[in-house]
């Protein structure tokens, strides 16, 4: 943008149903403010085109004006098809976004079951040679609490083993 460029941003906090009137209203003010003596010529088209009552004349000030022209193309953007078809857009933006976002967190937790699946069979994996040490130690007639001591397996466990 330049200097000559003049920009209304607004922000709404609550939907009060006036988007189109504010806008048109705002953007009447700004051009308002910023009319140079002998500019009422061009008002009269900004007047027109808001009024929106006096359909050639409107027509008209579209065709002299490009910057009512370029209002024009923004109301009928927001009024017509095109306002349908951009919240279509945006509706369908946010449920690729969402189904992005549910994507990702199914494989974050897939990634995270299977690393405490590594472990849980590395547990299991290290309880299943403890056991074949304590048969073998059991097989060699050595005292419950000696295999306790140097598998790390519980008595209860151990003694399991003799029932088996």
């Amino acid at each position: 943008m330049d200097k000559n460029t003049t920009v209304d941003i607004e922000l709404q906090v609550k939907d009060c149903h006036n988007i189109i009137k504010r806008s048109l209203f705002y953007a009447a003010g700004l051009y308002h403010t910023g009319l140079k003596s002998g500019g009422s010529k061009k008002l009269r088209q900004w007047l027109d085109f808001i009024a929106n009552k006096r359909k050639e004349e409107v027509k008209m000030a579209v065709k002299e004006n490009e910057k009512i022209a370029k209002a024009q193309k923004e109301y009928e953007y927001l009024t017509g098809d095109a306002a349908v078809q951009r919240l279509a857009f945006l509706r369908d933006k946010w449920q690729s976004d969402h189904n992005s976002d549910i994507a990702w967190n199914r494989r974050e937790a897939k990634k995270e079951g299977i690393r405490e699946g590594k472990i849980e069979g590395i547990k299991e994996g290290e309880k299943s040679e403890k056991l074949k040490i304590a048969k073998k130690m059991l097989a060699e007639n050595m005292p419950i609490e000696m295999i306790s001591k140097v598998t790390e397996l519980k008595k209860e466990e151990i003694e399991n083993l003799l029932k088996d």
